[in-house]
Parts: C-alpha cells; sequence; structure tokens
C-alpha cells in the first residue's frame, strides 16, 4: 500500500514538473514576461495602392424579355407583371456602356387598357364567387 501511495506522489510530482517546464518555468528575470517594439514617433503620409480585377454585379438581377413576365434571378422579393409588350425601339445593344436612368429600350403598351379592363372582370368575377361561397358557408352552419 505504501509502495501505491509512494508511486501516485513520484508520478504527480513528475507530471507537476513536466507542466510547469512545459509552460516556461521560471522567468530569467523581473522583465522577461514582457518585451516591448519602440520607435520613434513622426507625422508622415501614409499612401497604399491596391489594383485588383474582376467583375461587379447588382445584388438583385432582373431578367425581362419584352412580351414575358419579369422575375427575379437572385434573391429578393418577385415581381410579376401579365400582359404582352411589344418593344417599339431597342436603345442598346450587348456590350454598350450605360449610365443609371439611360432608357435602354421602350415598349408599347396598346394592350394595357384591354388587360386592365380583362383584371377588373376577373376580380368582379372572384368577388361574386367570394359571396356566393360566403352564403353557403353561412346557410351550412347556421341550420
Amino acid at each position: 500500500m505504501k509502495l501505491k501511495l509512494l508511486a501516485i506522489v513520484l508520478l504527480l510530482v513528475v507530471g507537476g514538473a513536466a507542466v510547469f517546464v512545459a509552460l516556461g518555468g521560471l522567468p530569467r528575470n523581473a522583465n522577461a514576461g514582457t518585451s516591448y517594439l519602440t520607435g520613434t514617433a513622426a507625422v508622415t503620409d501614409v499612401s497604399d495602392d491596391v489594383a485588383a480585377t474582376g467583375s461587379i454585379a447588382s445584388a438583385t438581377t432582373w431578367s425581362y424579355t419584352f412580351g414575358s413576365t419579369p422575375t427575379t434571378e437572385t434573391g429578393s422579393t418577385s415581381a410579376t407583371e401579365d400582359g404582352t409588350w411589344t418593344a417599339t425601339a431597342v436603345n442598346a445593344k450587348v456590350g454598350d456602356i450605360v449610365k443609371k436612368g439611360e432608357v435602354l429600350a421602350t415598349a408599347s403598351n396598346t394592350t394595357l387598357a384591354a388587360d386592365l379592363e380583362a383584371a377588373r372582370n376577373d376580380w368582379t368575377s372572384a368577388q361574386l364567387q367570394r359571396l356566393q361561397a360566403q352564403d353557403a358557408y353561412d346557410a351550412a352552419t347556421t341550420t
């Protein structure tokens, strides 16, 4: 029993010494634990040149072909618009450099009035169907 106790104490002492040495042991002098890098202060201009190549793109890209529904290519809420629009003029071609706000193409909205009237008719029809369904529901739940 004494031999086991002596072996355990010896292992603890050797293990503690190993940890102490691994962590750096005793400092050689009072300033050994801290070192400072110093230099002379001066007022100067600092400049840095950066050169980069690559391409940039908008966070949301719209895909639109005249006569079809516009869709978003990346993230964002998709906006949809029904109706056919005929391109009357295309003011830019592939590779042209364009500026913000520049008109790239124009479209004719000659069918817009008819599309609006059809949408109004669809809305009226949907409202009538909703009222009929509400009446049927009310009749079914009151008896």
